[in-house]
């Protein structure tokens, strides 16, 4: 496939008769992402994979991955060689990559269970160093490192997340400044939304009979009206979404001389 956006070149098999076999070879060679997705932070994508795998079925497949981002730039910042592996046996397995350079070092470990029902996967990433201006991500010179945990478990209607950070850290101006423990869950149904987020800087609670995507119309919806001269109308057919929110800020140096360091008083 030759497009003026880039080169796409693949090869490969697949069946899901009596059971499922395939295998695909792909290359892409300078795609301009930011054609694609109409971004322009997103730089060419050149790309090269391997994978192979068979199985009775999703809950029983074997897998093997090999991938090789050969290049990638965000915000013209380049991403060169980064290697990702993955091996499934039996429908569950271990998805890895690893990437350093002078200005980013992380590590990452995944732990994938598919189901053609409620699929489960474990993240560890292990953020060791960042350096936030050279990556484009901040005007300062700003360090950083953590390590972020993750289990999802469900599907794209309903689902849990469990998420911590931990080792949270910031260094500026010779100035060293600790994110503190950071504890996330979520449950999502399609009448259910649940959030819970804590941390010594912030808190925050949210509930809401509505699945994500259908609150935050309503949110829109309802900011919309103050800015139209049209009555809002509500069919008759459509269920109310209620939604309760509470939350604090809590003063602390790494909120006002990293995250908000322009703001020079907080009343929560």
């Amino acid at each position: 496939l030759i497009t003026s956006q880039g080169i796409v070149n693949a090869k490969g098999h697949w069946t899901n008769e009596e059971r499922i076999d395939f295998l695909a070879d792909v290359e892409i060679k300078e795609y301009k992402l930011n054609e694609l997705l109409k971004n322009e932070a997103l730089g060419a994508l050149s790309l090269s994979l391997h994978t192979n795998g068979s199985g009775e079925d999703i809950n029983h497949l074997d897998m093997d991955l090999d991938a090789n981002l050969n290049h990638f730039a965000f915000k013209d910042y380049p991403i060169n060689d980064l290697k990702l592996t993955a091996k499934i046996e039996d429908g569950k397995g271990d998805l890895t990559t690893a990437y350093k350079d002078k200005n980013l070092d992380l590590t990452l470990d995944s732990y994938i269970e598919f189901d053609s029902v409620s699929p489960q996967a474990s993240l560890h990433l292990n953020l060791i160093g960042a350096n936030l201006k050279n990556l484009g991500l901040s005007d300062r010179d700003i360090r950083t490192a953590l390590v972020l945990d993750a289990d999802f478990e469900g599907n794209k209607n309903n689902y849990d997340i469990i998420a911590t950070i931990g080792d949270g850290v910031f260094v500026y101006d010779d100035r060293t400044y600790l994110l503190g423990d950071v504890l996330a869950t979520a449950y999502v149904e399609s009448d259910t939304t649940s959030l819970w987020v804590d941390n010594k800087i912030a808190r925050l609670r949210l509930e809401s009979n509505a699945a994500p995507e259908t609150f935050v119309s309503s949110v829109r919806k309802y900011i919309r009206s103050y800015f139209s001269r049209k009555e809002p109308t509500i069919s008759q057919n459509e269920k109310p979404v209620k939604m309760l929110v509470k939350g604090e800020i809590n003063e602390d140096p790494l909120l006002n001389k990293i995250l908000l360091r322009k703001v020079e008083k907080l009343d929560t």
